[in-house]
Protein backbone atom coordinates (compact mmCIF):
# COMPACT_ATOMS: atom_id res chain seq x y z
CA UNK A 1 0.00 0.00 0.00
CA UNK A 2 2.85 2.43 0.85
CA UNK A 3 4.57 1.83 -2.24
CA UNK A 4 1.68 2.11 -4.68
CA UNK A 5 1.98 5.02 -7.26
CA UNK A 6 -1.46 6.42 -6.04
CA UNK A 7 -0.65 6.38 -2.46
CA UNK A 8 2.63 8.17 -3.58
CA UNK A 9 0.83 10.81 -5.62
CA UNK A 10 -1.87 11.87 -2.92
CA UNK A 11 1.26 12.49 -0.88
CA UNK A 12 2.79 14.21 -2.59
CA UNK A 13 -0.62 16.88 -3.81
CA UNK A 14 -0.56 16.63 0.04
CA UNK A 15 2.79 17.89 0.62
CA UNK A 16 2.19 20.41 -2.36
CA UNK A 17 -0.96 21.59 -0.98
CA UNK A 18 0.17 22.30 2.34
CA UNK A 19 3.16 24.28 0.84
CA UNK A 20 1.03 26.37 -1.40
CA UNK A 21 -1.65 26.85 1.36
CA UNK A 22 0.98 27.98 3.46
CA UNK A 23 2.32 30.65 1.77
CA UNK A 24 -1.18 32.00 0.74
CA UNK A 25 -1.95 31.97 4.88
CA UNK A 26 1.88 33.44 5.48
CA UNK A 27 1.13 36.22 3.29
CA UNK A 28 -2.19 36.69 5.51
CA UNK A 29 0.25 36.57 9.26
CA UNK A 30 2.71 38.61 7.21
CA UNK A 31 0.86 41.23 6.18
CA UNK A 32 -0.54 41.94 9.45
CA UNK A 33 2.27 41.66 11.68
CA UNK A 34 4.56 43.91 9.37
CA UNK A 35 1.82 46.09 8.63
CA UNK A 36 -1.38 46.33 11.00
CA UNK A 37 -5.08 46.37 10.12
CA UNK A 38 -4.80 49.10 7.27
CA UNK A 39 -1.57 46.80 5.81
CA UNK A 40 -3.71 43.21 5.71
CA UNK A 41 -6.92 45.18 4.35
CA UNK A 42 -4.31 45.97 1.08
CA UNK A 43 -2.93 42.68 0.88
CA UNK A 44 -6.35 41.25 1.16
CA UNK A 45 -7.87 43.27 -1.42
CA UNK A 46 -5.07 42.62 -3.51
CA UNK A 47 -4.35 38.99 -2.74
CA UNK A 48 -8.79 38.78 -3.97
CA UNK A 49 -7.62 40.43 -7.55
CA UNK A 50 -5.02 37.44 -7.83
CA UNK A 51 -7.12 34.70 -6.31
CA UNK A 52 -10.49 35.96 -8.65
CA UNK A 53 -7.68 35.66 -11.90
CA UNK A 54 -6.09 32.48 -10.89
CA UNK A 55 -9.58 31.57 -10.77
CA UNK A 56 -11.23 32.31 -14.13
CA UNK A 57 -7.32 30.84 -15.32
CA UNK A 58 -7.85 27.37 -13.79
CA UNK A 59 -11.13 27.31 -15.58
CA UNK A 60 -9.93 28.60 -19.14
CA UNK A 61 -6.13 26.87 -19.07
CA UNK A 62 -5.06 24.17 -16.59
CA UNK A 63 -8.26 22.14 -16.58
CA UNK A 64 -8.66 21.86 -20.63
CA UNK A 65 -5.19 21.41 -20.99
CA UNK A 66 -5.48 18.14 -18.48
CA UNK A 67 -8.68 17.27 -20.22
CA UNK A 68 -7.08 17.40 -23.75
CA UNK A 69 -3.52 16.08 -22.86
CA UNK A 70 -3.63 13.26 -20.30
CA UNK A 71 -2.88 10.47 -22.78
CA UNK A 72 -2.07 11.51 -25.78
CA UNK A 73 1.73 11.19 -27.09
CA UNK A 74 4.29 12.87 -25.59
CA UNK A 75 4.98 15.57 -28.44
CA UNK A 76 1.40 16.61 -28.28
CA UNK A 77 1.21 16.99 -24.67
CA UNK A 78 4.59 19.30 -25.01
CA UNK A 79 2.44 21.11 -27.81
CA UNK A 80 -0.80 21.60 -25.50
CA UNK A 81 1.58 22.64 -22.91
CA UNK A 82 3.50 25.51 -25.05
CA UNK A 83 0.20 26.62 -26.38
CA UNK A 84 -0.77 27.12 -22.51
CA UNK A 85 2.11 28.35 -21.47
CA UNK A 86 1.30 31.03 -23.85
CA UNK A 87 -1.73 31.93 -23.31
CA UNK A 88 -0.98 32.29 -19.71
CA UNK A 89 1.62 34.29 -19.71
CA UNK A 90 -0.90 36.73 -22.37
CA UNK A 91 -3.45 36.07 -19.65
CA UNK A 92 -1.52 37.00 -16.91
CA UNK A 93 -0.30 40.43 -19.06
CA UNK A 94 -3.97 40.86 -19.39
CA UNK A 95 -5.09 40.77 -16.00
CA UNK A 96 -2.16 42.92 -14.56
CA UNK A 97 -2.96 45.68 -16.74
CA UNK A 98 -6.54 45.44 -15.61
CA UNK A 99 -6.24 45.08 -12.19
CA UNK A 100 -3.79 47.97 -12.15
CA UNK A 101 -5.91 50.29 -13.84
CA UNK A 102 -8.16 49.54 -11.14
CA UNK A 103 -5.52 50.08 -8.53
CA UNK A 104 -4.94 53.39 -9.77
CA UNK A 105 -8.88 54.38 -10.30
CA UNK A 106 -9.41 53.29 -6.47
CA UNK A 107 -8.92 55.41 -3.77
CA UNK A 108 -6.99 54.23 -0.51
CA UNK A 109 -6.02 50.65 0.67
CA UNK A 110 -8.27 49.00 -2.03
CA UNK A 111 -6.33 50.70 -4.35
CA UNK A 112 -2.85 50.60 -3.23
CA UNK A 113 -2.98 46.44 -2.57
CA UNK A 114 -4.07 46.35 -6.12
CA UNK A 115 -1.14 48.25 -7.60
CA UNK A 116 1.33 46.51 -5.27
CA UNK A 117 0.06 42.64 -6.53
CA UNK A 118 0.33 43.80 -9.77
CA UNK A 119 4.18 42.81 -10.48
CA UNK A 120 3.69 39.24 -8.78
CA UNK A 121 0.20 38.47 -11.20
CA UNK A 122 2.49 36.77 -13.77
CA UNK A 123 4.81 34.78 -11.89
CA UNK A 124 2.23 33.49 -8.83
CA UNK A 125 -0.32 32.38 -12.51
CA UNK A 126 2.67 30.71 -13.94
CA UNK A 127 3.37 29.05 -10.86
CA UNK A 128 -0.11 27.51 -10.45
CA UNK A 129 0.41 26.40 -14.14
CA UNK A 130 3.36 24.98 -13.64
CA UNK A 131 1.89 23.21 -10.88
CA UNK A 132 -0.87 21.42 -13.25
CA UNK A 133 1.91 20.24 -15.81
CA UNK A 134 4.09 18.75 -13.55
CA UNK A 135 1.02 16.74 -11.74
CA UNK A 136 -0.32 15.99 -15.10
CA UNK A 137 3.19 14.15 -15.92
CA UNK A 138 3.30 12.67 -12.56
CA UNK A 139 5.86 14.19 -11.11
CA UNK A 140 4.10 15.35 -8.14
CA UNK A 141 7.45 15.56 -6.39
CA UNK A 142 8.49 18.19 -8.34
CA UNK A 143 5.62 20.08 -7.73
CA UNK A 144 6.02 19.57 -4.08
CA UNK A 145 9.50 20.94 -4.23
CA UNK A 146 8.33 23.89 -6.38
CA UNK A 147 5.73 24.84 -3.89
CA UNK A 148 8.19 24.32 -0.82
CA UNK A 149 10.63 26.48 -2.55
CA UNK A 150 8.07 29.15 -2.94
CA UNK A 151 7.02 28.95 0.55
CA UNK A 152 11.14 29.27 1.40
CA UNK A 153 11.68 31.92 -0.37
CA UNK A 154 8.68 33.74 1.08
CA UNK A 155 10.21 33.22 4.14
CA UNK A 156 13.49 34.17 3.66
CA UNK A 157 12.28 37.68 2.53
CA UNK A 158 9.74 38.17 5.41
CA UNK A 159 12.40 39.66 7.74
CA UNK A 160 12.21 43.15 5.01
CA UNK A 161 8.53 43.47 5.72
CA UNK A 162 8.69 42.94 9.12
CA UNK A 163 11.28 45.46 9.77
CA UNK A 164 9.76 47.97 7.17
CA UNK A 165 6.46 47.82 8.62
CA UNK A 166 4.81 47.47 4.72
CA UNK A 167 2.05 45.84 3.13
CA UNK A 168 3.84 46.49 0.00
CA UNK A 169 6.65 44.35 0.85
CA UNK A 170 4.89 41.98 2.65
CA UNK A 171 3.45 41.26 -1.03
CA UNK A 172 6.75 41.45 -2.21
CA UNK A 173 7.62 38.31 -0.24
CA UNK A 174 5.03 36.23 -1.64
CA UNK A 175 5.75 37.64 -4.66
CA UNK A 176 9.51 36.53 -4.43
CA UNK A 177 8.17 33.14 -3.93
CA UNK A 178 6.20 33.30 -6.87
CA UNK A 179 8.93 33.96 -9.15
CA UNK A 180 10.87 31.59 -7.62
CA UNK A 181 8.62 28.89 -8.22
CA UNK A 182 8.13 29.84 -11.82
CA UNK A 183 11.83 29.96 -12.84
CA UNK A 184 12.15 26.37 -11.02
CA UNK A 185 8.57 25.13 -12.73
CA UNK A 186 11.33 26.42 -16.15
CA UNK A 187 14.38 24.43 -15.16
CA UNK A 188 12.02 21.55 -13.93
CA UNK A 189 9.66 21.52 -17.23
CA UNK A 190 12.90 22.51 -19.58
Amino acid sequence: MWQSPHFTAVAWGFVSQAAYSASNFGLSVLAARAAGPSGLGSVFAGFSAYLIGLGFQRSLLPDPLVAVSTRPHPEARLAATRATLSLALLYGLGVSALVVVAGLLLPGGVGDGLVFITPWLVPALFRDVWRVVLFREQRGGAAALNDCTCLLVMLAFAPLALAFHSAALALACWGAGAVAGGLLGFLQCR
